[in-house]
């Protein structure tokens, strides 16, 4: 089945239009190193509603348009010269790019594809021995039977978080369709070097410490499911915890009814996108990560709408100086040439819950008259074991709707899905195994 239709029949590099000025580079932040474990792989579905159907040819001429925006993504990485971290040399080496084909139409795939054939329509080439010949950005255009596209990208998450990601796909419709480029990408690595002093505890100091105690598994597998809550189960959910959490979110309400029937987790990593959280805040094409992750502690055997409050209260207490800590911690740990230490797994020790809902534009990535894409799936890789990852979506039709993709060992994603509760919210699956 994991290869059933899907066929690649091209490979080639995209480039940018308009050349890199020579000598130009850029520094990896030091968050961006901290993220070097994991990768990004993210698939937009653009099902044909008009006569015509997105050609393949003028979206990658397109591509090449959008490039000229992003000297970085066309870039190769680099030591530094004086330390071992990592630089893009922004030579215009260009971006892979892969063709493929699918033999079933868009909605045959949706009611019969699994997560595990979904990772077929965003390639990834792992690094090669000489970083400098190695595509850090993979993009592949893949043409289904009934003239539907998906777009799929996968890149490292030191290049780039989920935001910056997304945007590229934005700004490369924005190009497709001549229109103006509304969050145009802002490279300033240091725009979080901001204060030179340790003022408090970072929890990455205890994500480093589960990290180094999570053996590589041999026999436990993961399984992934995206669940659509509709406006009106969002609004059901917030209804059955307003007594306990009267001021809860969307979000706070999801990561507590998961927190809550996955069971046997006292406490859950949180990640928050932090660019329009700070005093000074980042444009949204803030290109680099800014997520910052802390520690919810719920108490043995709360309820609902006590883990419901116990992350809304944590996450609104959060501010400049809890996501900077994680900045300051990491930069007290240099080597003494300057040299950041080496990255640990940041998702998944834990069960590890990220709040993308807010600053993320997946909808609005639009090419032509064909509109927004029905589905967007993203996938974080580099989780070898550990408790799984809730990632908290926009919802396709926009509104108080959420889409929320989780990742978890098999077994327990099984007992997730046939869950009473998860039943009787009835939110709807997307890409699961029965």
């Amino acid at each position: 089945m994991a290869d059933r239709g899907v066929k690649l029949i091209a490979k080639s590099t995209s480039v940018s239009t308009i050349p890199v000025k020579p000598g130009k580079s850029f520094p990896l932040s030091i968050l961006d190193h901290a993220m070097a474990k994991h990768t990004l792989h993210l698939v937009f579905y653009y099902p044909r509603r008009s006569k015509f159907s997105m050609s393949r040819e003028k979206i990658k001429t397109s591509f090449s348009d959008a490039l000229n925006n992003y000297p970085t993504i066309t870039g190769r990485l680099v030591s530094g010269p004086e330390t071992e971290n990592w630089v893009i040399r922004c030579n215009d080496a260009g971006v892979r790019v892969y063709d493929a084909v699918v033999d079933v139409s868009m909605d045959d795939w949706f009611q019969t594809a699994d997560e595990e054939e979904e990772k077929n329509l965003a390639c990834w080439e792992e690094m090669d021995q000489d970083p400098f010949i190695w595509s850090p950005f993979c993009v592949q255009i893949t043409e289904f039977k009934d003239g539907g596209v998906a777009i799929g990208l996968s890149c490292p998450h030191m290049y780039a978080d989920p935001t910056c990601a997304t945007l590229l796909i934005k700004t490369w419709g924005d190009a497709h369709r001549r229109a103006c480029i509304v969050h145009p990408p802002f490279f300033n690595p240091q725009a979080l070097d901001i204060r030179p002093t340790v003022t408090s505890t970072s929890i990455i100091a205890q994500l480093e410490s589960k990290s180094k105690h999570i053996i590589p598994p041999t026999t436990t597998k993961f399984s992934t499911t995206t669940f659509r809550f509709d406006e009106k189960t969002v609004s059901r959910c917030l209804d059955e915890i307003k007594a306990e959490s009267p001021n809860a979110t969307a979000f706070d309400a999801i990561v507590g009814l998961f927190w809550w029937r996955i069971g046997n987790v006292s406490s859950l990593n949180v990640g928050v996108d932090f660019r329009k959280s700070l005093y000074a805040p980042l444009p949204h094409g803030y290109f680099g990560n800014a997520i910052h992750f802390s520690e919810v502690s719920g108490g043995d055997g709360a309820d609902w709408g006590k883990l419901t409050e116990a992350v809304r209260t944590h996450v609104a207490g959060l501010g400049e100086d809890d996501y900077l800590s994680t900045v300051e911690w990491l930069d007290s740990k240099r080597k003494s040439n300057g040299t950041y230490r080496e990255a640990f797994q940041m998702y998944g020790p834990g069960l590890t819950c990220v709040k993308l809902d807010n600053h993320l534009f997946p909808y609005e990535c639009i090419f032509d008259e064909n509109g927004p894409p029905t589905h967007v799936s993203y996938r974080v890789g580099g989780q070898p074991d550990g408790e799984g990852t809730v990632l908290v979506l926009p919802y396709p039709e926009g509104g108080d709707g959420r889409s929320v993709i989780v990742t978890l060992p098999e077994e327990k994603m099984g007992k997730i899905r046939q869950d009473e509760e998860i039943k009787r919210i009835a939110p709807k699956f997307v890409f699961h195994k029965d």
